[in-house]
Formats: structure tokens, sequence, C-alpha cells
């Protein structure tokens, strides 16, 4: 007898008691995506996260969505988020073209002979982008070009994974 009460009592307390309530943000309820479409989440070492869809680039704050443009821009949507070792936050749109944030500023990145989204990669020191004529290797501290191997075929190579730091 003394086990069936024990067992009643665990059970009535099990169904009573109350858990802790799921805490959830519905990004739909903020209404700045602009769009249903979200192509890549990330967070950066701060802590914010930044959301890549056809409105472009956002960071949101825990509050507020804010969004990222530059003039240069030949469209908003794109991928492939990722921060450097100096803080940056890079962006890649679906045209090809890099843009980074610095300051809170967006800027793009000089590139010549963009061929389409390629993912670009970091390795170390450098910043590694594909283009239509081969691949170019930047110094990631200065962002200057300093190696070009041009061929006839960008097929050769293979896409590098964006999402992680090489």
């Amino acid at each position: 007898m003394k086990i069936f009460l024990s067992l009643c009592f665990w059970l009535t307390l099990c169904f009573l008691g109350k858990g802790q309530e799921r805490y959830v943000i519905s990004i739909a309820d903020k209404g700045a995506l602009l769009g249903n479409n979200v192509y890549n989440i990330y967070e950066d070492k701060q802590g914010y996260i930044w959301i890549a869809g056809n409105a472009g680039l956002l960071k949101f704050d825990a509050t507020d969505y804010i969004p990222y443009r530059c003039n240069e821009q030949s469209s908003l949507a794109g991928s492939c988020i990722n921060q450097d070792k100096y803080g940056r936050i890079w962006y890649e749109n679906f045209d090809g073209y890099l843009f980074y944030v610095v300051n809170n500023v967006m800027k793009p990145l000089k590139q010549k002979n963009v061929f389409d989204f390629i993912p670009f990669g970091f390795l170390k020191n450098h910043l590694i982008t594909v283009h239509k004529k081969g691949l170019d290797i930047y110094d990631l501290k200065t962002l200057k070009k300093i190696y070009t191997n041009n061929t006839s075929s960008p097929a050769i190579y293979s896409p590098l994974d964006c999402t992680n730091v090489l």
C-alpha cells in the first residue's frame, strides 16, 4: 500500500508540476526579412545573428534587424556568411560579388572576372575566391590581391566550403 500511495503522489506531482516555458523568437513577427527566403544564418563571435536572404544581409541584435547595403551591390540576395580573424563579416551575393562589414558599414571587395556564386574560403591569413579565369588569393589583413592563377577552365577548382574557416 505504501508503494501505491508513493507512486500516486509522484505521478500527481509530475502531472501538476509546471516545467519551464520554451523561449522562442518568431522572426516572422519582426517583419524585417522582407521575404520568406533565408539562405544562411550565422552567429558571430560577439553573439550577433546574421541572416542572408532575398532582402540581403541583416544583423539581428536580439531586438532589431539591421540591414546592410552598399551602392555597389548588383543584387541583394546571397549567402555564405562568415567572419574572418579580424572580426569582419563576409557575405557573397548570388551574382558572385563579395562584401564585408567593418565598423557597421558594408564595403565591396574589389574583384574582376566574377564568375558566378562560388563560395569563398579563408586559409590562414588569406581569402581565396574563384572567378571565370581561375582563382585569386588576397592578403586577409590588407585585402590586396597577392596571387592570381589564370586558366581557361575554372571547373578544375572545386568550391571551397564557406561555412568553415580552413
